[in-house]
Formats: structure tokens, C-alpha cells, sequence
């Protein structure tokens, strides 16, 4: 198996390196402000509210063990941040693959009880793959 982090290890690192990055800017940079701005106005939609992006982010950083708290001053140690998201971020993707190895392991098991043979329910022909068997399938829905 490759060791390649997935899509998501990668936008979480992302979204951490640059919310540090927005953090540690001057009250007065415009992205800053905006990050920690509030809407005017105390009417709500109907229905759930609306996500924010702080709010994604406050659920990406609980999903990696960072307590959400520690954007405040964390940030502000760029190396030990990086450092500390970066660990987070594999630690997340470690947890993701090994919550997916019994997922895998079921479907080659399932796969080994059928010994290589897939059946067509309409025709009753034998495929040696399921891809084969999907394709056989087309031919029925002409």
C-alpha cells in the first residue's frame, strides 16, 4: 500500500498552516479581521444555521485532537505549530486508514468466496471479475 496521505490529510494540513498564518498577521490586515468578525444583524435563517468557516474549523481541529482554544497563542510558535499540526494531521490520517482495513478485509473476503466466478442474474453467465460482470450487465440494458 502506498504511503501517500489522502485528500483530506492534505486539506486539513493546509487549513491549518494557513490559519496560523492568519493568526499571527497584524489586527490590522483585512483577512484577519474578517476571521474574527461578526455579522451584523440578530435575525437567523430558518432551519440549522448556516456554517461558518470557523466553524469547520473548529470541527477539523477536534477531529485531529487540537483543542480549538489553543488558536488563540499556539499559533504565534510557527515551528512548534507546524510541528504540532503536522503530527495531528498523520495521526488523523492513521486513525481514517485503520478505521478502513476491516472495510477492505470484508470485501476480499467476500471477494475469495466467490473464487474469481460472478454470475449474471439475467443471463446466468459466468464472469471472471466483477468489473467483467458490470460490463457484461450493459449488454441487458439495450
Amino acid at each position: 500500500m502506498a504511503s501517500l496521505a489522502g485528500i483530506e490529510a492534505m486539506l486539513l494540513q493546509a487549513q491549518f498552516r494557513w490559519v496560523g498564518h492568519v493568526v499571527r498577521m497584524p489586527d490590522t490586515r483585512i483577512p484577519k479581521q474578517i476571521f474574527y468578525g461578526q455579522l451584523m444583524g440578530n435575525r437567523r435563517l430558518p432551519g440549522a444555521p448556516v456554517r461558518r468557516y470557523k466553524d469547520s474549523l473548529k470541527t477539523n481541529l477536534k477531529a485531529c485532537d487540537i483543542d480549538p482554544r489553543e488558536l488563540s497563542h499556539a499559533p504565534f510558535n510557527k515551528s512548534a505549530w507546524r510541528s504540532r499540526c503536522r503530527d495531528a494531521v498523520i495521526d488523523f490520517e492513521d486513525r481514517r486508514v485503520d478505521s478502513l482495513r476491516p472495510k477492505r478485509a470484508r470485501r476480499k473476503a467476500d471477494a475469495s468466496s466467490n473464487q474469481g466466478v460472478w454470475p449474471c442474474e439475467v443471463c446466468g453467465r459466468s464472469c471472471q471479475s466483477r468489473i467483467g460482470l458490470f460490463t457484461h450487465r450493459r449488454l441487458h440494458r439495450k
